[in-house]
């Protein structure tokens, strides 16, 4: 005589069932195949695991919740592939460290990298390598009347971008350390930054987002009110400008500037700090208090925190 087990008792067996044997299963289970019917397996499996995420999925569709289930789980395993070696671990200001950048270009004007803090200074720094033992900053950058919330490369290797609650960016030459350049932004309160040849963008805690001209003489070119009330990330790629603000996530497109082409909800916080990368990550627990920046390079990862210290990995991947 053939066993059945209740509904409930199948679903506890299968909950204890990874992802790939429940392919498996649903492949080769007729008891399986009902449940899936009737939506009873990918979802309770996918509200467990992502207890806060808020996808607006139809609740009839099992492949829906099939689909991003192990999409999730394949990207929760991402996150410990590869390696990541700690080279440098140190504090490195008075007070917490709000970003951290590293320059992208490769060769002897490639191996700088910049801090910024509560203390209203930026640093800068050199790569960790085998032919660099000295630990201490090349030097410190002030200038800036209150906290400096964000830090951006400029198109050329020597111009380093610092954005404050100060209201203003300046541009800083890395070699000589010298203050180039300052924008004002009329008393707003700056907290993030992206840098290209001929525009600034930032975004601000009364949630505009401003777009700056690096040639122009008057150099405020547009300021755009976001929906949420502050912005507290901010990155682009190609035409699609990415606002991180409180607990959700515009993204706007440079050419049509009118509304946000795309409105994304599912946090429970502001979103502090955001990357657009497609390779694998890492999952390091190096810091004491809130992360406030991540930033890469060809081998390197580099994170800062409010426990006012920053370290550098060295990643290799599979």
């Amino acid at each position: 005589m053939e066993l059945v087990l209740p509904a409930d008792v199948a679903l506890l067996v299968f909950a204890f069932l990874a992802p790939r044997e429940l392919l498996t299963m649903e492949m080769t289970c007729r008891r399986f195949q009902l449940l899936v019917a009737t939506n009873r397996i990918w979802q309770p499996l996918y509200t467990s695991m992502y207890p806060r995420s808020h996808f607006g999925l139809q609740h009839g569709r099992s492949t829906a919740w099939k689909h991003v289930f192990l999409h999730k789980s394949n990207q929760r395993r991402a996150w410990t592939k590869g390696t990541a070696r700690c080279v440098l671990s140190k504090a490195a200001h008075a007070d917490g460290i709000n970003a951290i950048a590293a320059q992208k270009s490769l060769g002897p004007t490639g191996n700088l990298f910049a801090t910024c803090s509560f203390d209203h200074t930026v640093k800068l720094w050199r790569k960790p390598s085998a032919l660099v033992s000295d630990t201490a900053p090349l030097s410190t950058l002030s200038g800036h009347q209150n906290a400096v919330w964000s830090l951006a490369w400029g198109p050329s290797p020597s111009d380093l971008y610092s954005a404050s609650f100060d209201g203003t960016i300046r541009r800083w030459d890395v070699g000589t350390s010298v203050n180039t350049r300052v924008l004002w932004a009329n008393a707003d309160r700056l907290l993030c930054m992206v840098v290209e040849e001929d525009n600034v963008w930032t975004g601000s805690l009364t949630g505009h987002m401003i777009q700056w001209s690096n040639a122009s003489s008057n150099p405020v070119t547009g300021r755009i009110q976001c929906a949420t009330p502050c912005i507290s990330s901010l990155e682009k790629r190609r035409h699609l400008l990415y606002v991180g603000g409180v607990k959700h996530l515009e993204i706007w497109d440079d050419r049509y500037l009118q509304s946000p082409v795309a409105l994304l909800k599912g946090h429970d916080q502001a979103i502090m700090a955001m990357a657009l990368y497609s390779d694998q990550l890492h999952a390091l627990h190096v810091h004491t208090k809130q992360v406030t920046s991540v930033d890469l390079d060809e081998c390197h990862l580099y994170t800062s925190s409010c426990d006012s210290t920053m370290t550098v990995h060295e990643y290799t991947l599979p």
